[in-house]
């Protein structure tokens, strides 16, 4: 059990390793590796402009789906 356990802490140690050295920081200009610059990513209006149309979009189909189902609860045989 001894061994097991110790095994166990030497692979969790090994991979916290691995995954904060992904998450390193460049110094140079203090952003975390992967991250878009400001320049590359979309802008505020941009991101609400998409989401406001992608949730019209899922309300409307979600009102079509539920009108017809609705429409045709009565015509069930229970």
């Amino acid at each position: 059990m001894e061994k097991r356990a110790q095994a166990r802490q030497h692979r969790k140690t090994r991979f916290d390793s691995k995954r904060l050295s992904c998450m390193e920081v460049d110094s140079s200009d203090e952003k975390i590796k992967g991250e878009l610059s400001t320049d590359e990513s979309e802008s505020d209006s941009e991101k609400n402009d998409a989401y406001q149309s992608t949730r019209d979009l899922l309300l409307r189909t979600a009102e079509e789906i539920f009108s017809d189902a609705s429409s045709n609860i009565p015509n069930f045989q229970w």
